[in-house]
């Protein structure tokens, strides 16, 4: 669980990164936002080695946003009008719009339970009908204390889906959704947001695949395929604020924010890729040229093991793995060897070969794919009737120190042992595993 307590604030994860970190940070300047520098494009290049040949589906076709339709749009270009859903928010205590951006001048450190903190406050329930969701930001934060809120929906500390920036340290932005009667549902960037320049953040929720995904600057961050607190599940909430905290004790955004988007479903990882690269005062349309399906590895009876959809779009320099894409459906030539779920995961049902065949708009790709049973095979086998032999792949070993053989057993005398067993039969068998060369 996540605790939260007074400053200096410590945050604490079960088994996560960044246990028992305690941080204290007591600067309370006050923000200069016309210094923060605008949207910044960063790409990466990527070589991938493939095991087996792939088909490439050739053509074009333009990205349409099935079931993922932009219904709110915060531009802050005077104040905080909803440009397509006529949701309009409220700019509070004084915040003012400056270059298209919403100039939240808090001091950094300023707690969610000051009344005067400036942030933007979003109609009630505007998120209550969703069951799956994708919210969007461009700011410029800076970078002070822990649990900096970006954008936090709810009503109180019972009921609530956030974003924060994180602990700023170990963590980059960090997502937690609470509703009644469910566990928390978490996020958690490893990689850092950047401080007093523009980043993007996206996260996206799949609420019938209780699927949820966060996207730093165009790349994904996590994945939780657990997710359960949809917006739907948590209700109608009348704490729907943008730069501030449901938490008392965790601080207002001090920066600049220059875009919010909800969009009526998840968006796939190349929208994501194509809005981050147009920045946000842009609607990307990407036009893909082709597609790709790829199989690294063999596929065994009983293992499940996705495949991988690459997406060539004109705008973008890179492919984007499309695989799980709401947009993308798979079949099988014959359902008997194998089944391919809708994000793309095959599982092996018989011996076999057959052809999987992926479809995204007019664009298809087939690939060729062989099934094969597990069998575990006996490589090694040190029975120690004498000594260390092996009696089935000749790699023999050697009574090392006080080790005796004693009743067909290696009897040690437990000097330098980690645990508790002086006596160990020992035999090794191996399994096809699914090997994947980067």
């Amino acid at each position: 669980m996540l605790e939260r307590s007074a400053k200096p604030k410590r945050i604490s994860y079960a088994g996560g990164i960044g246990s028992g970190v305690n941080v204290d940070f007591t600067s309370k300047q006050t923000v200069q936002p016309v210094k923060i520098e605008k949207h910044m494009k960063i790409q990466n290049s990527i070589s991938t080695k493939v095991l087996v040949l792939s088909c490439v589906a050739l053509g074009a076709v333009a990205v349409t946003t099935v079931g993922q339709t932009l219904t709110h749009r915060y531009s802050f270009t005077s104040d905080a009008s909803d440009s397509v859903g006529g949701a309009h928010g409220t700019l509070m205590n004084g915040t003012i719009v400056q270059d298209g951006q919403a100039v939240l001048d808090n001091p950094l450190g300023y707690d969610s339970s000051n009344p005067d903190g400036k942030y933007v406050d979003l109609p009630d329930g505007l998120l209550a009908s969703y069951d799956s969701v994708t919210l969007e930001a461009w700011l410029t934060p800076y970078l002070g204390d822990m649990w900096t809120r970006i954008w936090d929906f709810g009503d109180g500390t019972a009921k609530y889906m956030f974003l924060s920036t994180g602990n700023n340290t170990q963590t980059g932005p960090e997502s937690e959704s609470v509703a009644p009667g469910r566990t928390s549902n978490f996020l958690r960037s490893r990689a850092l947001m950047s401080d007093s320049i523009e980043n993007h953040v996206v996260l996206t929720i799949n609420g019938p695949n209780q699927l949820a995904k966060l996207y730093l600057n165009g790349e994904l961050v996590d994945v939780n395929p657990n997710y359960t607190n949809t917006p739907a599940a948590l209700g109608s909430t009348t704490n729907n604020w943008l730069g501030r905290s449901q938490w008392g004790g965790d601080d207002y955004l001090s920066g600049l924010l220059n875009e919010f988007r909800i969009y009526n479903g998840p968006l796939d990882a190349l929208r994501v890729k194509a809005n981050y690269l147009a920045g946000p005062d842009t609607i990307a349309t990407p036009t893909v040229t082709n597609i790709q399906l790829l199989v690294r590895y063999p596929f065994y009876i009983g293992f499940p093991r996705p495949v991988e959809l690459l997406a060539y779009a004109d705008s973008l320099a890179e492919p984007v793995d499309i695989s799980d894409s709401p947009a993308v459906t798979y079949s099988v030539e014959d359902p008997n060897i194998l089944q391919i779920s809708s994000a793309g995961v095959v599982t092996g049902l018989a011996e076999g070969t057959t052809r999987i065949i992926a479809q995204y708009g007019s664009l298809s790709a087939t690939q060729t794919v062989q099934v094969l049973d597990q069998k575990a095979v006996l490589r090694h086998r040190y029975s120690f009737t004498t000594d260390a032999s092996d009696s089935v792949g000749g790699q023999h070993g050697t009574l090392a120190g006080d080790a005796q053989i004693i009743g067909g057993q290696v009897v040690m005398d437990g000097s330098g042992c980690i645990c508790g067993s002086t006596a160990v039969p020992f035999s090794a068998y191996e399994y096809p595993t699914q090997r994947r060369d980067i």
